[in-house]
């Protein structure tokens, strides 16, 4: 019984080290294995592997989200349009967080809409009622 399991063993770790050094070796029964961006031996650009880009030119990843979020609340005039086009929306109470982030000033005012203290704006809303509370719209800038 050892014998035995000795051999399986030893053929186990064998097949492992052929394997491992790019050997193909041949298969029974089934197809052959094929890896996905092996180049065929007359061709000479590899395959372009799609799967992996899921995000197309008209998406923004969050990280950028974030930059220009925060950029906008600052009062970047650049960084506001951005996050118009993006759609991006917040309550007053989220808008002077980022704020906060980007210049480390804190907004104690009230600036969402009488009532409505849940009511998202977009940042060209978020300034202009920045503006109206007299608290201007530019702050120091850490970018």
């Amino acid at each position: 019984m050892k014998d035995a399991l000795k051999w399986i063993l030893l053929a186990a770790g064998g097949y492992l080290a052929i394997r491992a050094t790019g050997i193909t070796l041949p298969t029974f029964g089934g197809a052959p294995d094929t890896e996905p961006n092996r180049v065929p031996p007359g061709d000479k650009t590899p395959p372009v592997d799609d799967s992996k880009n899921t995000t197309s030119t008209n998406q923004t990843d969050a990280a950028e989200r974030e930059v220009i979020t925060r950029r906008a609340a600052a009062g970047d005039a650049a960084s506001i349009q951005k996050a118009v086009a993006l759609g991006i929306k917040f309550n007053a109470d989220q808008w002077n967080w980022y704020r906060q982030q980007e210049t480390g000033t804190e907004t104690t005012v009230d600036l969402f809409p009488a009532g409505d203290r849940a009511a998202l704006l977009t940042a060209a809303e978020y300034i202009a009622r920045r503006q109206s509370a007299g608290l201007g719209w530019l702050g120091r800038r850490r970018f």
